[in-house]
């Protein structure tokens, strides 16, 4: 009953006070709630803003997301019909222009940031959208870093354009201007993708461990392929007076002569000893470590991304990884593959 007075319970106070009460309570848990739902429709909203309308492009036939693109499985941000444009003549293909090629994880985002300090680029990210201004990547065709076709082709030359495709389709025509192919050996290459895919796990809808990747690089069921395959389609270029084809181990080892090939490749010419020290201090993985540790910040705290990308970068330590079944995949792969085109085996596989 509620009977008037001090004692009565709480169910008895007057609506106006509960009313209030359930207020104070809401706004008490309003931080917590808004600290699990707001990042939480941040993350959907960046990875369906990476994916095409449904039944808009073909599925790669995987448990995880990936286009099918010219028979090569791509990231959900890469389609046909982009790809389609950048060889149909939609895309202004340019003598001057600057390819920098790899297979993923091959030291892309380092190869970019050289090649913009060099073209003159203030390289104050790393992100996309940072890469965008410098050294953009045509085959995205969705997300927030993406540019239009339109916008590519208003870009003045000469311009530096990222790709991790095969050598075929637009990157196969004769007019594509200059390549910088960069190699990395497997065994770090698997390493450096497994933790990519660690990263951007919402992205790729990837929940497996070490051995669920590794399966995936076997198969090349992940974004550009099988990695053996992808380097044999570009193996037979590197000898083209427009193609300059390194190890990303030897850049890593020197990198002012590399620096200074890379220049004379693009037509900068032979850097001064003050010029080339300011493209290696701007280039330094130091330094471009601690830029994209400050961009991560947020992400991390939201959950967007669990790692920079630009990690250790050394050389041979993807080996210490592998199982003894896995070296001999690898092995296998390779004998299958690349040793009947000649590559040496230390710069493809990374094995003792």
């Amino acid at each position: 009953a509620c009977a008037p007075g001090p004692e009565a319970p709480a169910a008895c106070a007057p609506a106006p006070m509960v009313a209030a009460r359930w207020c104070l309570v809401v706004a008490a848990a309003a931080p917590a709630l808004l600290a699990v739902i707001v990042p939480e429709i941040w993350i959907q909203r960046a990875v369906w803003r990476n994916r095409p309308k449904k039944g808009t492009q073909a599925a790669w036939p995987s448990r995880y997301v990936l286009n099918n693109v010219s028979n090569l499985p791509c990231p959900s941000f890469i389609t046909s019909e982009r790809v389609e444009q950048l060889a149909n003549g939609s895309f202004e293909h340019r003598s001057s222009d600057i390819w920098i090629v790899t297979y993923p994880k091959c030291g892309t985002t380092w190869t970019q940031a050289i090649v913009g300090s060099l073209l003159g680029f203030e390289i104050a990210g790393l992100s996309e959208a940072d890469q965008r201004v410098y050294c953009p990547w045509p085959e995205r065709a969705l997300g927030g870093a993406r540019l239009s076709i339109a916008e590519l082709n208003e870009r003045p030359a000469p311009r530096c354009l990222k790709s991790h495709w095969t050598m075929s389709d637009h990157l196969s025509m004769p007019e594509r201007g200059k390549v910088i192919f960069v190699m990395r050996n497997a065994a770090d290459v698997a390493q450096s993708y497994f933790h990519h895919y660690l990263d951007l796990h919402r992205l790729f809808d990837f929940d497996g461990d070490w051995g669920d990747f590794f399966g995936l690089f076997e198969a090349g069921d992940l974004g550009s392929g099988n990695y053996f395959r992808y380097v044999a389609s570009w193996w037979p270029q590197r000898n083209a007076s427009n193609v300059l084809f390194l190890r990303y181990e030897e850049m890593r080892q020197d990198p002012a002569s590399h620096v200074q090939r890379i220049a004379e490749f693009i037509g900068v010419g032979r850097l001064s000893e003050g010029r080339l020290e300011e493209v290696l201090e701007a280039t330094s993985f130091a330094r471009m470590r601690k830029v994209e540790e400050g961009q991560m910040r947020l992400k991390r705290l939201f959950g967007i991304r669990r790692d920079v990308r630009v990690r250790q970068g050394k050389s041979f330590e993807g080996q210490r990884m592998l199982s003894p079944a896995q070296r001999s995949i690898l092995e296998e792969q390779f004998n299958q593959t690349l040793r009947p085109l000649g590559v040496p085996r230390k710069w493809a596989l990374g094995l003792d």
